[in-house]
């Protein structure tokens, strides 16, 4: 049904500021315009949907309805519509020709180059501004510190942020202390990272050139995913206190990453994730022929100051400076 018919038949039952419009089939935004012709629309009245026939019912009994100038009504909110799409106010294009674009902290020069690290759960991307001054990044370039989508359990830091609901708990092995995540596929790890590609393709945020993407916790395992599961240009992939996740996936595109540096520490004290998988992750990087700069420490779940001080030595390395 043409969307003219459809705010035709709602402007008589309520004023036009009140009435919007949510895309049934493209996660139930508000305004998405590239199917607006069709009949997956459904009125938004009082949280109560109205099916598409009985939609069109009510848009049929309305359009020879002509004394209370609904229709002028119709083609004004249309106006309004339009409106506020041209200025960027109604996000018509969210959930339907695009993504929502996560929240970034840009830091330093112009770039490039670009080092983009992502946050740990239940932390924030202003934790990293501190590595701002202790990571020995190019003159001119640039930082992007990407948020996590979503939110975490009131029992944790205010301002904590999570890429995916985690629940380590449940993935520790019968016998063990310390969850593994190696055969788990979560639900929300390919979203997580295919908004943080939206970030790495977006070159307002990140210039073309030399890319560095990196993360701790798990961040580490969305920055991952990132590299063995799409093909998105990298010069190099840093992975802090990070774990296999989806392990026979990932391994089955280790190979296609074979020029790509990887800097990978791990705390030999880590409670949190198991410093025997991030040493089998690196066999198996090695293994696949990726040059992997091994920073094994005596550490828990942390970045200490050795770990800044090789990864300083791992970015000279990579020459990055234009």
């Amino acid at each position: 049904m043409p969307l003219s018919r459809y705010l035709t038949r709602n402007a008589k039952a309520r004023p036009p500021t009140t009435t919007f419009i949510a895309c049934s089939t493209h996660s139930g935004m508000v305004g998405c315009l590239r199917c607006a012709d069709s009949s997956t629309y459904a009125a938004l009245a009082d949280s109560d949907s109205i099916s598409p026939r009985a939609l069109a019912r009510r848009a049929r009994r309305t359009a020879t309805d002509r004394r209370t100038g609904s229709r002028c009504y119709g083609w004004l909110h249309f106006a309004q519509l339009v409106l506020l799409v041209l200025c960027g106010l109604l996000p018509c294009g969210v959930g339907c020709s695009r993504r929502p674009q996560l929240a970034t902290i840009v830091h330093g020069g112009d770039g490039p180059p670009t080092l983009v690290l992502l946050h740990g759960y239940g932390s924030s991307p202003e934790r990293w501004m501190p590595f701002t001054r202790t990571i020995q990044w190019p003159a001119g370039g640039r930082f992007v510190f990407p948020q996590g989508p979503g939110t975490i359990p009131r029992s944790g830091p205010a301002d904590g942020r999570a890429w995916w609901p985690l629940d380590l708990a449940s993935h520790i092995p019968p016998g063990k202390s310390i969850p593994d995540l190696s055969a788990s596929r979560p639900l929300g790890l390919q979203t997580a990272a295919s908004l943080v590609e939206d970030v790495l393709r977006d070159r307002r945020t990140v210039p073309r050139g030399p890319l560095v993407l990196g993360g701790f916790s798990q961040g580490a395992m969305v920055a991952s995913q990132v590299a063995f599961r799409s093909k998105v240009p990298l010069s190099a992939l840093i992975l802090l206190s990070g774990t296999l996740v989806d392990e026979p996936s990932w391994e089955n595109h280790f190979r296609e990453r074979q020029n790509l540096p990887v800097f990978l520490a791990h705390g030999r004290a880590d409670t949190v994730l198991p410093f025997e998988v991030a040493d089998r992750f690196r066999q198996k990087l090695e293994t696949a022929g990726i040059t992997v700069t091994w920073v094994p420490f005596d550490g828990g779940h942390e970045i200490p100051a050795s770990v800044v001080v090789a990864l300083n030595e791992f970015i000279a390395r990579l020459q990055l400076a234009r």
